[in-house]
């Protein structure tokens, strides 16, 4: 498979989405950063050189007008499609929403080979006044250019084992974070670069994250402001080990 498009339907806007359009998820992985919706509300995707078997999701972030009206088709020249989504009405309730920042320290410097090595620390907070929220997917970007493996993620009390993914370590996890509340999560993961290779970790899109909410049962917002680009993450620089060097 390597075109697809989503065409919007229904009685509302290109606005009602979040970036003005969608993205796509193969087997529960980002597979797209947002696409917009152009004047003939379609969005297209190239260069997607899908394999089958795989699960394909049309994702949004919807930020509607009250009583509009969102729904997709997905179309392709391929058998079974196109596809309609259910249609989906804007209501007037506000949702939680989760906010990020890079947590403050220096982090232990990290070497060549090292293993369940820390490699970036942040705080993830259920903004005070709103629900409790369930923390679900996140995906961290690495500017930096060390290989990772056996990326993991810690709460210090519950952990979750991720997956890396091209640039972008993904977790799927269940911690919740009571209204008003900060936890503090820690990635590790074992050093497979060489010597002055860096890792730079951060939440590059809001979409890369997928909280819900407690009582409403809805995806919350996203705030990762604080925490979007290098200067807010740990920089890290990788150090030889005994004066060595490892050579890849």
């Amino acid at each position: 498979v390597d075109s697809l498009k989503v065409k919007r339907l229904g009685f509302g806007e290109n606005g009602d989405f979040e970036g003005d359009g969608v993205y796509l998820y193969k087997d529960g992985v980002r597979l797209t950063d947002v696409k917009s919706f152009n004047s003939d509300r379609i969005a297209t995707f190239n260069n997607l050189k899908l394999k089958a078997p795989f699960i394909l999701s049309v994702v949004a972030d919807f930020s509607g007008t009250n009583g509009n009206v969102a729904k997709v088709e997905l179309q392709g020249n391929y058998n079974g499609l196109p596809l309609q989504s259910n249609s989906f009405v804007f209501a007037a309730a506000e949702s939680g929403m989760v906010s990020f920042a890079k947590s403050g320290g220096t982090l232990d410097s990290i070497t060549v080979g090292q293993k369940n090595a820390q490699v970036s620390e942040f705080k993830a907070t259920a903004d005070a006044d709103n629900e409790d929220i369930t923390l679900r997917h996140i995906e961290l970007f690495n500017a930096g250019d060390s290989k990772l493996g056996n990326v993991k993620l810690s709460d210090g009390t519950n952990s979750w084992n991720g997956i890396v993914v091209d640039d972008r370590l993904v977790f799927d996890t269940n911690l919740v974070i009571k209204s008003g509340k900060t936890k503090t999560l820690k990635v590790y993961a074992d050093i497979l670069g060489d010597k002055d290779d860096t890792v730079k970790l951060y939440i590059e899109n809001p979409y890369d994250v997928y909280s819900t909410g407690n009582v409403y049962g809805f995806g919350v917002m996203v705030a990762n402001d604080a925490f979007d680009q290098v200067s807010e993450s740990h920089e890290l620089v990788v150090n030889a080990v005994n004066g060595t060097v490892n050579v890849s």
